[in-house]
């Protein structure tokens, strides 16, 4: 029994993939892939058995709605599970924040009024990118905060989040 969903490691999707698993008491591994897109094709080629995503992820509706998905794939459970922190981390040395890596589907807690928004394709992408300059700070996932690292801006808490569970059809 496999569930496929977004990585790498340290991502709500992993920590949501295992306590689906252990609720349902599926003893199931748990694949992470770079992208849901390709989390989903696992699922759609039978490499896996299910394929799990949040509710608020920036491209939920395509896997529902759209081609080359629909038809092959149906949510078939849904629950509800908590995010870590999410928190707002500047790189050690910045003096002002002008640009911040976010994944879309969080950017909505960044005020684009203060931040140019750098997209990043996982929030727990983000610090490593950060680290290459290619932002002044990140929105994580608290469990990625390095104190040695980055500097805390802002914490915004843990949000209950809907976590939906795909199968084959």
């Amino acid at each position: 029994m496999q569930i496929s969903t977004l990585g790498p490691e340290g991502t709500d999707s992993e920590y949501a993939s295992h306590h689906y698993s252990s609720i349902k008491k599926l003893n199931s591994k748990v694949k992470l892939f770079p992208s849901y897109k390709e989390a989903a094709d696992s699922l759609v080629k039978g490499e896996s058995d299910y394929f799990l995503m949040a509710s608020a992820a920036a491209d939920f509706s395509e896997f529902v709605f759209k081609l080359p998905y629909r038809g092959k794939i149906e949510i078939s459970d849904a629950f509800v599970f908590p995010t870590a922190d999410i928190v707002l981390i500047k790189r050690k040395g910045v003096q002002k924040v002008k640009t911040v890596l976010c994944y879309a589907g969080n950017a909505g807690l960044v005020a684009k009024e203060k931040y140019k928004i750098v997209d990043c394709k996982s929030k727990s992408l983000a610090p490593t990118e950060c680290l290459q300059g290619k932002a002044d700070a990140a929105l994580t996932s608290i469990r990625l905060f390095d104190k040695d690292k980055f500097h805390l801006v802002e914490n915004f808490g843990s949000f209950k989040m809907s976590w939906n569970v795909f199968r084959k059809i």
